[in-house]
């Protein structure tokens, strides 16, 4: 596997006040499944709560989209996911988007992750390491990437010779295609790495930040590799590491699972970007293999094992989380404020050491007080008496589970912390609005689109517009979900036609005693051009000589560039990058002339088509 990411930030405006949660796109390749050149007779049936037959199995939800996928796939695929549905916990939705193709070979399948989220966007355990998205739903609570993305991407090769079956009764000339399915699918919930090397030096990470796989892994002396007080990175030493042999994962559920013992992991001497790192060790007893880098004829390992399920575990897979509204600000003259959370947790934690650490001085001094559960159940609370008014109150929440691990809330305490201001509000809302930059003439609604927070709250929002130089009219918007506003005006009362410029600002008033107000933009307005629509015809033909004013271009444009005999219609080239890693740009021509057809239909012509230049690294622009 050839580590390589593609990065587009992808910010996403939460609940008020404003907090942003960061999700990160990406073409990241988290396994690679090899075939194995041996036989391997074995069978290791599913797991107890996967085989219950009492109704009490439950589990995840794994929703499966397939393309390109051949029919007779289907069942075995369904039922590895099944599988792993019974182990995962039940809160978890997961999408998969399954294909198949021929592949490279020696290869049975690989997977991807649809994204990775920063764990100090979802309050993680860890907030210093990025989480797959289907991990970071999990550890967060909500859905943060959409089914149609997918959580977990899975490609099956066309080219191996697959046991379909769903008993284990694999021919020792067959790869079994549940156990291929369950070990690439494993990779996508987290079982993978950051970890690489060449010749010289060894490195990890991405933007330096390291995925949580990558934190667990340490060497003999119980060094982490991720330390960079002991392995810089890059370095030659952490390339040494890497391929000494001698690695291994050390996690409180895996050690609690393994009778004290950190599980060693696959770091051969020679670099395999495709095996080294993200697999158990060769020698992992049969219970626990399906992890290893290899998967032989005739093996059939149903069951993930738990050496696995608790290296998940460690990761976020069992986790304990704060569900927590943060009060809003106030102008109340308060004497003290209660503060409330919900844990919700998978397995056992300290009940009667739910902590709240809090502060009126920015912590420069600080105080903890340790909640109580009045109904003696899952929710917490505590009163801090607040010292004066005109003042902030910071706080954060902390709580340790079973194994021992810290849980806070927010995670990312030295960043970020609850807070709660109690006094005078001069705070101005927070409007988050994309500019409409066009209509045509014959558009009958003028839609207005935002999202608007505060503080305390919201009282208002409004469009203030105008048509050209005319006078100031108001709309109101109305509020829906997630902060987000929206409104609409009838476009025919105010006759518009091309060439016209539709002037509006978006206002929003909060109900602070002394209102703030935010205009979006600060000074002037923002321009909606109205574009015209030409004459309905039959027919439509044109060389581009004088055709500039038949199209409306975004992108494009009738020209004659240098070295060219005749015009054309021309995108920008070369054109600009994104802003972002993996973004893109959206390029259009639409001729204002509406073409009428008939029931014959259309026929539309080129004589000559643009060359798209090849865009690889290395690649020379007319080759």
């Amino acid at each position: 596997m050839k580590k390589l990411f593609l990065l587009s930030g992808l910010i996403i405006l939460a609940s008020a006040p404003l907090r942003s949660q960061e999700l990160v796109k990406n073409s990241l390749v988290t396994g690679i499944c090899y075939a194995g050149n041996k036989v391997k007779k074995i069978y290791i049936p599913p797991p107890e709560k996967f085989l219950r037959k009492d109704g009490s199995k439950t589990g995840a939800a794994i929703n499966v989209y397939y393309t390109a996928t051949p029919a007779n796939y289907i069942t075995a695929v369904d039922f590895a996911v099944s599988i792993l549905e019974s182990l995962l916990p039940e809160d978890v939705n997961i999408a998969v988007m399954v294909t198949a193709e021929s592949m490279t070979s020696g290869v049975l399948a690989n997977s991807g992750t649809g994204g990775l989220a920063g764990g100090w966007a979802i309050d993680a355990l860890d907030p210093n390491a990025w989480y797959p998205v289907a991990l970071a739903e999990k550890i967060y609570g909500e859905s943060i990437n959409d089914d149609l993305t997918g959580d977990i991407s899975l490609t099956i090769s066309t080219d191996a010779n697959w046991y379909l079956g769903t008993d284990g009764n694999t021919p020792d000339f067959q790869y079994d295609l549940v156990t291929v399915v369950i070990h690439e699918l494993i990779h996508g919930l987290g079982f993978f790495d950051t970890m690489s090397a060449d010749a010289s030096t060894g490195s990890w990470g991405i933007v330096s930040i390291p995925v949580i796989y990558d934190t667990f892994i340490e060497n003999l002396l119980g060094n982490k590799l991720i330390d960079t007080l002991k392995f810089e990175n890059p370095s030659v030493e952490l390339k040494n590491e890497i391929t000494s042999g001698q690695l291994y994962f050390n996690g409180p559920l895996q050690k609690n699972a393994n009778s004290g013992v950190s599980v060693k992991i696959y770091a051969p001497s020679t670099y395999d970007p495709g095996s080294s790192i993200s697999h158990l060790d060769e020698n992992t007893p049969d219970p626990n293999a399906l992890m290893t880098p290899f998967i032989d004829k005739g093996e059939a390992i149903h069951d993930p094992g738990q050496l696995t399920m608790s290296m998940l575990g460690d990761m976020g897979w069992i986790n304990t989380r704060f569900v927590h509204v943060n009060p809003p600000d106030t102008e109340e003259h308060l004497s003290q404020i209660e503060i409330s959370a919900t844990i919700v947790s998978d397995t056992l934690y300290e009940r009667n050491k739910v902590g709240l650490v809090w502060s009126f001085d920015e912590f420069n001094t600080s105080d903890t007080v340790y909640m109580d559960s009045p109904e003696s159940n899952d929710t917490f609370t505590a009163t801090i008496p607040v010292p004066f008014f005109d003042t902030k109150l910071e706080y954060y929440m902390f709580v340790r589970d079973h194994f021992l691990r810290m849980y806070r809330s927010p995670s990312y305490i030295d960043e970020f912390r609850y807070s709660v201001r109690i006094g005078m509000d001069t705070i101005k809302p927070v409007i988050v609005h994309t500019p409409v930059e066009y209509y045509f003439e014959k558009i009958d609604t003028i839609r207005f689109e935002a999202r608007a927070a505060d503080n305390i709250e919201i009282d208002t929002v409004y469009a203030e517009y105008r048509v050209n130089d005319g006078i100031s009219m108001f709309a109101g918007l109305t509020a829906g979900e997630n902060n987000s506003y929206t409104g609409a005006i009838k476009a025919g009362p105010l006759s518009l036609q091309g060439g016209d410029s539709v002037l509006y600002r978006i206002i929003a008033r909060d109900k602070a005693s002394v209102p703030n107000i935010k205009m979006v933009p600060e000074n002037g307005f923002f321009s909606i051009r109205i574009e015209d629509i030409s004459t309905v015809v039959s027919s439509y033909s044109t060389d581009f000589t004088d055709a500039s004013g038949d199209f409306f271009n975004i992108g494009f444009e009738i020209s004659k560039p240098e070295n060219f005999s005749n015009y054309g219609l021309h995108s920008e080239h070369p054109y600009e990058s994104p802003e972002t890693d993996g973004g893109k740009l959206d390029f259009s021509a639409m001729l204002r002339h509406p073409v009428k057809y008939d029931a014959n239909g259309m026929i539309i012509s080129f004589v000559e088509v643009a060359l798209i230049e090849p865009g690889e690294e290395g690649s020379i622009y007319g080759t």
